[in-house]
Order: structure tokens, then sequence, then C-alpha cells
């Protein structure tokens, strides 16, 4: 069935109109009590269902649970709960955002006239959860004297909705469909291929996307009416990277981002379910741009309600408004989303703000390392001889300090031959090189190092899992790659990159969207250093004082 002939339950009835007259009618104090019971009754759900669920099916499927704390601080975002409410839970799983959003409705002073429920649960177990999570809400709405209709579509939201797109989700016909005031949801958290039935649908409604809750995300806004609200928790990958880029393109095209929630501590929101991202939770209307964000942090995913405010709050919560231009720069063609949760993190992204130089202007490139081990895996060496090129891993450089040849896992060298050769550069020159992934307990995201093209023979392999800066496969002269270095390995960039990149993947077009200092600087901060390998201390005191003289000039 599509949303485009969705239709009330059959069985819905008009409550009436005077509550005295209905012997049923449950008191406010009965009412809340009740759904307490009904939201914590999700959490129990959840922990039956995942012991019925196939672990291999729920990966497939990328299905996480929303526990009842973050389900009510979700709910508890939406601006607007006025006139007749049409409310979306694409992925509703046993129904823990629904019902969260009844419980607010049922204790709001709002003027809403009727609310429809619409969910869809691809997964049978759950949707048995559902179905019985719908009904007691149902229930509980028509105590509180409000009309209430549902229904359950137990289909894949994204092949469902794409039938209704193929015209393309930017077309005119797209606003004959029936619209939704609220959209809560909780999507599937899956990579999916390009050769894919997901990949498919969702390119025939005109979206191009790597991973199912963007997918999710994408559709969902299509079917939002005019100021309609979204409030979904996702994986905060989506706030950079190329793979996105077309996603947050058309995502923030109509939809002004109101309020982000960060949760402080990586993997809290979903703990019991060993989720492996950095979730965010973010709330968006469609309307015109608002002046401000609301950015909040908490611990942890604990929320509970504050006796004097009635709101929903976490552990050392706090809360910081923000430029909207801040967070989202007009200018930025690729629509980087910086989370910037405090007046230090301001301060960070005003001190960016004052470098104007991009890295072509440098005449620098970034690149990923060209040679893909187990694609070469025959050239590949332990030891070095004269057939082969010197190849640099990651592990290879510990604390800026080039240790080759290494006893490891890993080779050290590369057979030269025609097949290997062009995936090898020039040995002649200063390259940086940093990490693509980083531990989430590591001290710094960007850890860079310098290779002075000091090991034998003419060519030299960077293995994939490096990001490399150049000149043309070359390296560069010996202060700029020294002043680079210093620049790349500041407190200031670890703390400016953290606020778009919420994983431990440092992605080569993410060091190319930096601005960096001009080359006069850079190469003065490299003389600076000598031949030493700068503290911490010494290098953030470097970019003091170049700010510092910035202000004074």
């Amino acid at each position: 069935m599509s949303l485009k002939s969705l239709r009330p339950e059959q069985r819905a009835e008009k409550p009436p109109q005077d509550g005295s007259n209905n012997q049923n009618a449950c008191s406010n104090e009965e009412i809340t009590k009740n759904l307490a019971t009904l939201v914590d009754s999700t959490d129990f759900y959840s922990t039956e269902a995942v012991l019925r669920l196939d672990p291999g099916c729920r990966s497939v499927l990328g299905q996480y649970m929303t526990p009842a704390p973050i389900a009510r601080f979700m709910a508890s975002l939406f601006t607007n709960l006025t006139g007749e409410l049409r409310v979306l839970d694409p992925g509703a799983g046993v129904g823990s955002l629904t019902a969260a959003l009844v419980e607010r409705l049922s204790e709001s002073n709002s003027n809403f006239n009727s609310v429809e429920l619409v969910a869809f649960e691809i997964e049978p177990v759950l949707t048995m959860y559902l179905q019985n999570t719908l009904l007691a809400a149902k229930k509980h709405l028509r105590d509180a004297q409000i009309e209430v209709t549902f229904e359950i579509f137990k289909e894949d939201f994204i092949q469902s909705c794409s039938e209704e797109c193929k015209v393309g989700v930017f077309s005119a016909q797209a606003s004959s469909r029936r619209k939704f005031t609220h959209v809560i949801m909780n999507p599937p958290y899956k990579k999916i291929s390009s050769s894919s039935v997901h990949r498919s649908a969702l390119r025939n409604a005109g979206i191009e996307t790597s991973n199912l809750y963007a997918g999710f995300m994408a559709l969902a806004v299509q079917y939002l009416c005019e100021g309609g609200e979204l409030v979904a928790i996702v994986p905060r990958s989506f706030c950079n990277g190329a793979y996105f880029k077309s996603f947050r393109n058309y995502f923030f095209s109509e939809r002004t981002l109101r309020h982000i929630h960060v949760f402080e501590q990586r993997n809290n929101a979903f703990k019991r379910d060993e989720v492996l991202q950095e979730n965010i939770i973010l709330h968006a209307i469609k309307e015109q741009r608002s002046p401000k964000v609301m950015v909040t942090t908490s611990n942890d995913g604990q929320f509970v309600r504050d006796d004097e405010s009635h709101e929903w709050v976490g552990e050392s919560m706090t809360q910081h408004a923000v430029e909207y231009r801040s967070i989202i720069d007009p200018d930025d063609s690729d629509c980087m989303v910086h989370v910037i949760s405090n007046d230090i993190e301001q301060h960070i992204a005003d001190r960016i703000a004052q470098l104007k130089t991009p890295l072509g202007s440098l005449d620098l490139s970034v690149s990923t390392g060209p040679v893909v081990d187990f694609r070469l895996k025959d050239h590949l060496r332990f030891e070095a001889t004269s057939e082969t090129a010197p190849l640099l891993y990651p592990a290879h450089f510990l604390n800026q300090v080039l240790e080759w040849p290494k006893t490891m896992k890993k080779p050290n060298a590369i057979v030269v031959s025609n097949s290997s050769q062009k995936w090898l550069w020039e040995n002649n020159g200063f390259f940086v090189v940093t990490r693509r992934v980083t531990s989430k307990e590591e001290r710094r995201r960007i850890v860079a190092s310098i290779y002075a093209s000091d090991l034998p023979g003419p060519l030299i392999g960077f293995e994939n899992h490096l990001n490399v800066f150049h000149v043309d496969r070359r390296g560069m002269t010996q202060n700029l790659a020294k002043g680079l270095c210093i620049y790349l390995n500041s407190t200031l960039v670890d703390r400016y990159f953290r606020q778009f990149n919420g994983h431990t993947q440092v992605n080569a077009a993410d060091l190319r969207s930096l601005k960096y200092p001009d080359r006069e600087t850079l190469e003065r901060w490299g003389k600076c250093v000598g031949d030493s390998v700068p503290s911490q201390q010494e290098i953030d005191d470097l970019i003091e004082e170049e700010f510092t003289r910035m202000a004074t000039d």
C-alpha cells in the first residue's frame, strides 16, 4: 500500500465530547500512570524482541532499539502540536518513539483536534509488539478525549515510498501526496551497496546515498507538510565526507536545523546494542532558515524529567545557541555540519575562520595512499631487495618517527613491476602523512608525520590507510612540510575537526576541506622547530602566537 492511499483505521471511533458521560474515562493521574506503563513497556518489548530476533537478521536490517529515556527526550523536541496531527514513524520497531510522543500528547495542553499514527515495520517479530503498543496508545489517547487512528504497514519503507517517487523527489508531483505534520524516527544503520535493491529504489526516487538511515531521512522529509517537523536519532557520519555530500545538500536545502543533541560519551546512546556509531539527535523543520540552532550535550542517554521546568534533561546537560551559519556555512559547497556545543567550540570555529588559504593555493594536494595491498598481494614482501621499493603503512610511524623496516604482520616492501609501478610515487622531497583511521582512545584524530624520502630507491609506496600531502606525487620542501605537520597536529585543528567529524576515520576529502595558514607562515613555523620534534605545548604555543600576531596586525 502506498502512502498516497493511507486511510484511517476502520475501527476508529470519535470519543465522547463530554468526558462526564464516558464511564471508562480516566483521571489525569490515571492517564499519566498508564502512559508511563505504556512507554516503559516498550523497553520490555525491546528486550524480549531482541532475544527472539536472529542476530544475523538484525545486522542485515541494521536494527537498534530506542531506549525509553531517549524516546521521551526526542518527543519533547517537537515545538508545534496543534491542529490535525499526522505522525509517521518509519522503521518503528516495537513503537518506542510513537509511544513517547503519545505520552507527550496526552500530557500536553496543546490545541490539537485529532491524531493519526502511521508506522512502518518489516520485521514480523517486531510488528506483533508494535501492534500492542499502538493499541494501548490508542486507548490512552481516547481516554484523554482525543480522537485517534493508527495504521501499521508491514512492508519495506524505502521500497514502498520509492514506487511513488519514481518521477523524482524534487518534482511538482510530490506536492500532491498526503503530508505528515510530524516524523519521529530511529532508522536502520546499514551501508548499502551500489547494486542493492535499496540503492536502486532510492535512485528511482532521485536519491543517492550509501546508507539506509540517510535514505530513510531523505524519503521521510518528502512527506512533511509545510512547517512539518522531523526528529531523528542517527549516526553522526552524515555530517561530513563525500559519500553524504549529495544527501546533505538535498536535506538542508528546505529543512532547517533547529536542535542538535550530542552524547559526550561515544556509543552510549545504544549501549545495550553495542552500536559502534557515534549518534546525534536532530530536530529539523520544513521552513525558512532560523537565525539560531540549539546545541545540547549530555553525558549519556539517561534522561529524566526536571521537577521545575518539566523538561527532559540528561546528566551534566549543557545547551548553547549557535548562529546557523556557524553550523552550516551557506558558502560551503560541501554543506558540512559543524557541531558547536559551547563557547570554547565557538571560539575554535572563529579562530579557524580567520584562516583563508585553501590547500590548492599552497600548490599542495592530499590523496589517499594509492597502494591497496590486497590487490597487489603477489607483489608484497616482508624484506626489501634490489627489486623492491619501500612500502609504508601507518604502523611504520610512531610518535612522528619513522621505523622501517619493522617486524610486524604487514610487509615492508613491494616489488616494482609494470603492474605495480603506476601505484608508486617518486621518492623525492618531504611528504606529510596522516593515518586514515585512529582508535577512539587516541588523544588526537589527526596524527601527522613527515616522510623525508630517506629510504633507499627511486620509488616509494604509500599504503591505502595513509593520507599523503604531496606536490604532483612528489614531496614538498622541508620547512613547508614541517610547518604543515605542526598545523595538523595542533589542538586547534583537532578540536575543530571533531566539530564536523564524529567518527575515527580521517578522509582526504576532510583534510582538503580545511583552511590553512599561508605558505609564509607554515615555512616560518618549519624553520622555528629545526630538526626537533616539537611537543604538543610547543605546537600550540606557535599557533597561539600566530593568532596574536594576526590580531595585532
